[in-house]
């Protein structure tokens, strides 16, 4: 067996010759001969029977490869494609076969007259760049906490620069969440590089990528040198979903096996083998798995079965479910008094989200009353509180006696009642740095 070793050094970097993402010459089998407007049994016969074999010989498990093939032909002598349809449609019927036979989400065939693979591995600035190429949003939360959302991996010649400067931003941070909830891969060169950033400078070993046909094993290892900062020393965690998929799921599968971040969230999608996109016929092409993926902590990778998440929620749930988990690691060890007030302020605030409860007109009407500087207002069933002349803000219940107001981040009220009959005798109201200013009701 031939072994390479794969480093990629994109954008900023060189790339070895093993390490490109682009398939040999042999592999990129075009045609510019188009099938006919309708297709006749014996054309979709020929289609599916070419379809069978390219999956006998290329699809990355033989196993699977074979037994796919025989349920393919054998639908096709049964007549299950024999009638008349145009191109399309019959790309559609043959996708649905594909998909069922193998169970593989990243079996895909399309009827593309018109595609060049060479533009396939080609960056396309002009998409990428409304999403920011991939890089949503990066912030600072309350605790020091950062937060990065990034939903797509594209080619390291457009993506890394974006990503690069996220991580400048978030290098003075002491936790890190990595949203990849909304990711469906990309890239497996930028995967690459964006594991790189989470671990330390030595290299490390990520994964081998093993083919059948020609037989060869890639490694893939960290990169050493990288812009922007490594976020190597901060917790890291990691959120996903079902719609996690592919290069998204590689990152959450190879640093959860690390040992290197938590994974919150609910199974991602399994589809774990990378991709080719041969030709089987005029006008037809397959996206299908030809590369298996083996991480070398585990020994085996994701393919059908997902990512299991360290905590299982729904992906609605999961930033707060991190956020909580890093606030219980960050407050025993950390000693600035203003940090700490930002993590107890940022702990009632996911907890709060996550088990939030709702008021009766009776119970709002209770708050309703002069509070010094401060005045409680009900209306339309909803609470305000006016200060001086300024104008209200709309009153958000954290908890029974608690309230938060949406645009003012650093500020929220609580109450106390009588012990007797249970009346609200004053409001005290909290600053994000602890501070707080008791007001008494007002008779």
């Amino acid at each position: 067996m031939k072994t390479q070793v794969m480093i990629v050094l994109a954008g900023f970097f060189v790339v070895a010759a093993a390490g490109s993402e682009q398939l040999p010459d042999a592999e990129k089998p075009a045609s510019t001969e188009r099938p006919p407007a309708k297709l006749s049994p014996a054309e979709n016969r020929r289609a599916a029977e070419a379809l069978a074999e390219i999956i006998r010989t290329q699809y990355v498990l033989e196993d699977v490869a074979i037994r796919s093939a025989e349920e393919l032909l054998q639908r096709t002598h049964d007549g299950a494609f024999d009638e008349p349809r145009t191109p399309k449609q019959l790309a559609e019927l043959l996708n649905a076969a594909v998909r069922e036979i193998t169970g593989d989400g990243h079996m895909a065939v399309r009827y593309e007259p018109d595609f060049n693979v060479e533009d396939d591995y080609t960056p396309k600035p002009e998409t990428g760049r409304i999403h920011n190429f991939g890089v949503r949003e990066a912030k600072r939360m309350d605790g020091n906490i950062g937060y990065l959302r990034f939903s797509g991996f594209h080619f390291p010649e457009v993506g890394v620069e974006p990503f690069a400067a996220a991580t400048t931003l978030l290098a003075n941070t002491d936790v890190v969440i990595l949203d990849l909830r909304e990711n469906g891969g990309g890239s497996s060169l930028m995967s690459q590089i964006v594991m790189s950033y989470f671990l330390g400078s030595e290299p490390t070993q990520i994964s081998s990528m093993w083919r059948r046909t020609p037989e060869f094993e890639k490694q893939r290892w960290t990169l050493p040198v990288l812009p922007g900062r490594r976020l190597d020393r901060q917790a890291l965690y990691v959120l996903v979903s079902e719609a996690t998929f592919s290069a998204a799921e590689s990152v959450a599968y190879d640093l959860q096996a690390l040992g290197r971040a938590t994974i919150v969230g609910e199974r991602t999608g399994g589809g774990a083998h990378k991709i080719d996109y041969p030709s089987f016929y005029p006008g037809y092409r397959v996206q299908m798995s030809v590369q298996r993926v083996i991480n070398p902590v585990t020994g085996t990778n994701f393919e059908q079965v997902g990512v299991k998440p360290d905590i299982v929620c729904p992906p609605s749930e999961a930033l707060d479910r991190a956020v909580l988990a890093a606030i219980e690691l960050r407050l025993p060890i950390e000693t600035d008094e203003t940090i700490r007030a930002e993590l107890l302020w940022a702990r009632d605030e996911a907890n709060a989200r996550l088990h939030p409860i709702g008021l009766s007109d009776e119970q709002r009407s209770g708050f309703v009353g002069a509070y010094g500087r401060e005045r409680i207002i009900l209306r339309n069933g909803v609470l305000w509180c006016q200060r001086d002349d300024l104008d209200p803000w709309r009153m958000e219940v954290m908890a029974a006696d608690s309230f938060r107001f949406p645009e003012v981040t650093n500020y929220r009220v609580r109450f106390e009642r009588d012990e007797t009959d249970g009346k609200v005798l004053r409001l005290i109201g909290k600053y994000l740095s602890g501070t707080e200013v008791v007001r008494e009701r007002e008779k």
